[in-house]
């Protein structure tokens, strides 16, 4: 797995791009909700959510032969959290924001984990 292609340079930024994005509006969206005391159902998928992008950020600069498996369990975790916070949609525009990017992100994750798929099996040809 050494030889595993990894992310184009611009690739690379932009995935990162949507994965600092997801995580800031999930992290803003704890802060408010332990401020305020709402939406403190859907807290628990946020702080999934956050975490897994942290996760996913540490996995791909150390180039782990795992980063493919986990960008596929985050964009569950995102997708979970987006359905989560739907319940929400209409009571705020920072869940709003954040639903949109937990999407982006989760769908930005299955791409990035079907390239991984497909590059690992060219490599193995």
């Amino acid at each position: 797995m050494s030889d595993m292609k990894w992310l184009q340079k611009q690739e690379h930024f932009d995935w990162m791009q949507k994965c600092l994005v997801c995580w800031k509006m999930c992290e803003e969206l704890i802060s408010e909700s332990i401020q305020n005391g709402k939406y403190v159902s859907s807290i628990n998928a946020c702080r999934d959510t956050a975490e897994m992008c942290s996760q996913c950020i540490k996995f791909e600069a150390q180039r782990s032969p795992f980063f493919q498996h986990l960008c596929e369990v985050c964009a569950e975790i995102c997708e979970t959290c987006s359905m989560e916070l739907n319940k929400h949609e209409k009571e705020s525009k920072i869940i709003l924001g954040t639903i949109k990017a937990c999407n982006v992100f989760a769908n930005a994750c299955r791409d990035v984990a079907l390239k991984q798929a497909n590059r690992a099996v060219k490599m193995a040809q």
